[in-house]
């Protein structure tokens, strides 16, 4: 069976893909708001690449962090025969693929996790280019979705959320603000991280005092510092 796509282009910048599925036409009409055209598509792809890799990456962190391990070496390998990682068998997604799932060495199976992470890493990321285009927002909302991402696997992992990577994230998104909109931006930036911050502790300190054990983890009361 063969799909064929034809674009056409209106004066009404609204993109009309047509595709010829058995002889029939299919219609499909994508706004040109953030789908219209193949350069948002080419977008699309782009981020939702980025994305995968990064997501590949963030395994890596959301692993070796907690353990206080570098992010560098040892570099990527497999954890049963210690076999390292070729390139091609970095390749998010697609590797999993072709290997069957399996190392390429020991044949042990892979988890489906790895490319799953991935594959809604690259998602989000292409969620984020069609929410906010090409924008700071973009930048700030990239860095806060990769933060959730790490975390969300350190605490499963491990029920750890590293400060240092709340101290990293918080800075980058302050100097991206500062860069972007100047250093006038700094009081009100500072008053909203340090405001839900307060806030909460308040509630973690009412409530160790109630209960009388720990309500809230520190790592948790850190994170409104975001």
């Amino acid at each position: 069976l063969m799909i064929y796509p034809l674009f056409f282009f209106n004066d009404t910048a609204t993109t009309e893909i047509y595709t010829l599925f058995l002889h029939d036409a299919l219609p499909i009409y994508v706004s040109k708001y953030r789908l219209g055209g193949c350069m948002e598509v080419y977008y699309l792809i782009v981020f939702f690449i980025f994305g995968t890799v990064l997501g590949s990456f963030y395994n890596v962190v959301g692993y070796r962090l907690p353990n206080n391990m570098s992010l560098i070496r040892p570099a990527s390998h497999c954890t049963k025969c210690n076999h390292k990682l070729t390139p091609i068998e970095l390749i998010p997604i697609i590797s999993y693929v072709i290997q069957g799932g399996k190392c390429k060495n020991c044949k042990d199976k892979i988890a489906i996790f790895y490319p799953i992470f991935e594959t809604i890493t690259g998602i989000l990321f292409a969620l984020t280019y069609i929410v906010y285009g090409f924008s700071i927002d973009t930048i700030i909302s990239l860095v806060f979705v990769s933060l959730i991402l790490i975390l969300i696997l350190s605490d499963v992992l491990y029920m750890v959320v590293p400060n240092i990577l709340l101290l990293f994230t918080g800075l980058t998104i302050l100097i991206i603000k500062i860069i972007f909109n100047g250093i006038s931006i700094l009081p009100i930036t500072l008053l909203n991280m340090i405001i839900p911050f307060t806030v909460l502790l308040i509630f973690k300190l009412l409530g160790d005092f109630i209960f009388k054990t720990e309500s809230l983890g520190n790592g948790d009361i850190n994170f409104m510092l975001i």
